[in-house]
């Protein structure tokens, strides 16, 4: 489930809300492998982009950038013995010499 919008025409953002139900796996750290059950789990990630700078006057625009993944900081496996990342903050810039 994910929404996009628009703030004052300068701060995009976006919200994203992901559910993975239980499946099944194979455990292949013994032989024969073993069929195991993964565990369901839920993802937040939040984002923004905000304009700082327009494009104008010869000079180049510029964008800041702020994106959270995994906010909950849910620890799970995509794949049986691979844990996935705990929570990220990241923090960014982009700098562009043309309108969108």
């Amino acid at each position: 489930l994910g929404a996009r919008g628009v703030i004052g025409g300068r701060v995009r953002w976006s919200a994203d809300l992901r559910r993975v139900g239980q499946r099944s796996d194979r455990n292949f750290t013994v032989f024969p492998a073993d069929r195991v059950t993964m565990e369901s789990y839920i993802l937040v990630n939040l984002g923004l982009d905000a304009t700082i700078f327009e494009v104008g006057d010869g000079g180049p625009g510029v964008d800041l950038l702020l994106r959270g993944e995994n906010l909950g900081d849910i620890q799970y496996q995509e794949v049986f013995g691979f844990a996935a990342p705990g929570r990220g903050i990241y923090v960014g810039g982009r700098i562009r010499w043309e309108d969108r």
